[in-house]
This record gives structure tokens, C-alpha cells and sequence, in this order.
């Protein structure tokens, strides 16, 4: 039975919440913020909706709303990170835990025996990253994945009666006796002094002195890596290579303003942010300087060809998977509208400025043509491999295509890879394997 109703007028930005009993339905909250909270669900007892927003907290953090109209108290927060999501009991869907962000996520619990099961767990996995899939009805029984940034995922059943860990499962079991990179979470300072999050994967066996760098931003940009095994970096790290994952700027999980400032930034302080981070590698003699390449994904990829076009010293080449790069032709293709094509975000889109335009800017502003690496052809000077997905639902084709025409139109060294029948994220292992194997051929050329 529905306990609660959310209105939202996209053309008034009016957001009202309402308790439902039977057939009447009283106001419980109401807003006309461009950014409403995010229900995420109800207490165990069913007194409370939970909900998440800063509501002017530096960081987002929970909040218990009374159905019976009483004042909304803080639920949970932490003072360095976002409260991001929440972990629901799998019976009755009852709020029981938080998910906190920061560089080092984990769950904040509501319930003490999920609490103590899970402190338990990290115990048990010393510096390894637990994620509890569920619990049997009486709490004896968990499935957990187990991971780390250096250690593929592993999935236990365990029983806490008898004191046992079962694999019941494996990511990559071919890579239990393969040699996997270093990774560590490290902070750099950026030019106007912010402090940056970000991870650091080293080779295995890594020589003394500077090796060779991979630059790789994340996708969103709202959104962020996390500290646990990503493929394309341990793939990089066992070919020698030191992998970057900068947080910069416009990433979630790490406050409110550290994402907003990433507004309107595509190509200027997130770009400069990246660029930070491989001059702290550089100083602290991480990297040579000499041999350096960045890789990214969706927005990663614009930030590969943005750090191509903008940096053209800075890297020996670059590789764009499913990139943007045109802003303004992302911008025209991607029309305002209501619904929920982009989830909870689409929710904000308002009369005269799309989501879109909210974090990339408008049509009309002239830094989204300055900031399209399409615009600055001329001043790429290192090699690029662009490659896109044929299917992919999210980045049109049109843009790996028509950047990596006018590359070749210019005499500019460009390598175009098509991954046939692939979605935007490659979920597909044989196009992973297909990637790869371009990746490392490039990248042993170029770097």
C-alpha cells in the first residue's frame, strides 16, 4: 500500500510530498528548489520517509521526514563525504544503512545487528572492499563480493553460525596468479590549491625511477571511481604502465560544491583538474614526463581529446571510447524534455535550460564552441584512437565519427576503432577483449 506521493511542476519547479491514509493525503514537505530531495525509502517502522539532500549541509546527507507532518530531523551524515545512497533490508524493504561516498566508500548502518555482521565482514577482509548482496531471513547467511583495487571480485557465502567463507563465485579466475598493480588512494593539490582525490595504480614489480603514465578520467562527469578492480587498469598496470584516476571536480560523492563547481566546466577547471594531477605525478616522480597517455570513456573521452587539443604537449597520445567531441552538436541533439530518460535528473530539466545545459552551458555561450576539441583540430600534435560503439544509446556515433574525419582531413595521425553490435559501455567481453588488444597495440607505439 503507498504511504507517500510526490508532485513535481517542471515548468513551476513546484515539488510537494504527500503522506497518504486511505483516500486523504496531507502535505508533508514542499519545495520550489531546481534540485527536490531524492526519496529513498521508509524506516523500519514505517514512521518516516527517508530522504537525501544537502538542505544546507555541505554535503548530502539523510533525513527522516515524519508521515504524521512532523518537522524532518537529521538522519546521517558524514563531514567529508556525500551520503549517496541507502542499503534497504531485502525482506521488507525498510531502510537499514547508508551509503557513505568520499575516497573510501562504505556503509554507514542504521540497524546494530547489520552493523555488527558488518563489522564483522571487515574483519574478516582487511583492507578489501565488502558489498553485501543480502542476508538470509534470520541474519545467519550472507552473500558478499569482495574486492579491491588490486584483487578481482570475489563472491563469499558466509555463515556466521559456523565461522565460514565459501567462494561461490569468481570475476576473473584466470588472473589468480597473474601479478596485478599496486593501487593506492592519493590526494594532489590543484593549481588554485583545492585538493583533488584520486587513485594511483603502479605496475607490478615497479621499477626505481619514473614510468610510463596513463591519464584515465571516469565518465558522468557526475559520477566517480571507486576503490576497487577496474579491468582497463589492472590491464594497463600488468603492461607496465602507472594508471591515474583524478576525481576532479564535477565528481560525486564528495560534497555538494566540489560537484557543482564541475558545472559548466567541460574542458576548463574539470580538464585543468586532470591536468594537475599529471604535473603532481610528474613532480613526485611518478611519471616520465616523456611517456604519457590519457584514455577515457563517454566524458573521459571528451577529456582525452580535450587534454589532446588543450595540453598538446602534455601527452604522447591519446584515446577517446565513446566520446564527445562537439558540445554544442551534444546539446542540439539532446533537447529538453521531461520524463525520466536521464532517471532522478530528468526530474530538474525546466523551460528554456535542459539538464544538459545546466552542467554544460547553453547553446549560446562561446566557451562551449572554444571548449569542443572538434574546434581546435589544428592544435593536436599527438597521435589519437577514437572508438565508439555502433549501438550505443548514449554518445550518438556522429561524434567519434566526425572528430576522427576531421583529424584525418587535417593530416592529423588518427586511428578509428568501430566495436560492432556494443552498447556504451562495453558490456559485451568479446568487444572488451577486441578494445584491448587495440589499446595496447596503440599505446606501445605511441607512448
Amino acid at each position: 500500500m503507498p504511504v507517500a506521493r510526490e508532485d513535481w511542476d517542471w515548468k513551476k519547479r513546484a515539488y510537494r510530498l504527500y503522506a497518504l491514509s486511505g483516500e486523504n493525503a496531507q502535505e508533508i514537505l514542499r519545495s520550489d528548489d531546481s534540485e527536490p530531495p531524492e526519496v529513498a525509502g521508509l524506516l523500519p517502522d514505517s514512521s518516516a520517509l527517508v530522504l537525501l539532500k544537502a538542505n544546507g549541509q555541505g554535503h548530502q546527507a539523510a533525513w527522516a521526514l515524519p508521515l504524521d507532518g512532523s518537522p524532518m530531523r537529521l538522519l546521517a551524515e558524514e563531514p567529508d563525504a556525500d551520503i549517496t545512497g541507502v542499503y534497504t533490508e531485502s525482506y521488507t524493504g525498510a531502510v537499514i544503512g547508508m551509503f557513505v561516498g568520499g575516497p573510501r566508500p562504505h556503509v554507514q548502518w542504521l540497524d546494530s545487528q547489520a552493523r555488527q555482521r558488518g563489522e564483522i565482514l571487515d574483519r574478516a577482509f582487511p583492507n578489501k572492499t565488502v558489498n553485501i548482496y543480502g542476508w538470509s531471513i534470520d541474519g545467519s547467511r550472507t552473500l558478499a563480493e569482495v574486492q579491491s583495487g588490486s584483487s578481482p571480485p570475489i563472491y563469499y557465502l558466509i555463515d556466521f553460525s559456523t565461522h565460514r567463507a565459501d567462494i561461490a563465485a569468481e570475476s576473473y579466475p584466470g588472473l589468480e596468479n597473474v601479478p596485478l598493480g599496486e593501487f593506492k588512494e592519493i590526494t594532489y593539490k590543484a593549481r588554485d590549491g583545492t585538493p583533488i582525490p584520486a587513485y594511483l595504480t603502479l605496475p607490478s614489480g615497479k621499477p626505481a625511477g619514473p614510468v610510463p603514465l596513463v591519464v584515465y578520467p571516469h565518465g558522468g562527469p557526475q559520477a566517480r571511481d571507486y576503490p576497487g578492480f577496474d579491468w582497463v587498469v589492472q590491464f594497463l598496470a600488468t603492461r607496465g604502465y602507472a594508471v591515474l584516476q583524478p576525481q576532479f571536480r564535477g565528481s560525486t560523492g564528495f560534497g555538494e560544491a566540489f560537484e557543482k563547481a564541475g558545472y559548466r566546466q567541460w574542458g576548463g577547471l574539470m580538464q585543468d583538474d586532470v591536468t594537475d594531477g599529471v604535473q603532481a605525478m610528474i613532480a613526485q616522480g611518478v611519471a616520465d614526463p616523456h611517456h604519457i597517455a590519457i584514455v577515457g570513456m563517454s566524458y573521459g573521452g571528451f577529456a582525452a581529446l580535450a587534454g589532446a587539443a588543450f595540453t598538446p604537449t602534455l601527452y604522447s597520445c591519446a584515446v577517446s571510447v565513446n566520446g564527445v567531441s562537439d558540445l554544442h552538436a551534444l546539446l542540439d541533439e539532446q533537447a529538453p524534455q521531461s520524463g525520466f530518460m536521464y532517471g532522478r535528473a530528468a526530474r530538474f530539466i525546466s523551460v528554456g535550460q535542459s539538464w544538459l545545459q545546466e552542467r554544460i552551458g547553453s547553446e549560446t555561450d562561446p566557451t562551449v564552441k572554444t571548449r569542443s576539441p572538434i574546434n581546435s583540430i589544428e592544435a593536436i600534435r599527438t597521435p589519437v584512437l577514437v572508438a565508439y560503439s555502433t549501438s550505443d544509446g548514449v554518445v550518438p556515433n556522429e561524434q567519434s565519427e566526425r572528430m576522427a574525419g576531421a583529424l584525418g582531413k587535417a593530416g592529423k595521425p588518427v586511428t578509428v576503432v568501430k566495436l560492432p553490435e556494443e552498447d556504451h559501455w562495453m558490456s559485451r567481453s568479446e568487444t572488451r577483449v577486441q578494445f584491448l588488444h587495440a589499446l595496447e597495440s596503440f599505446l606501445h607505439d605511441h607512448i
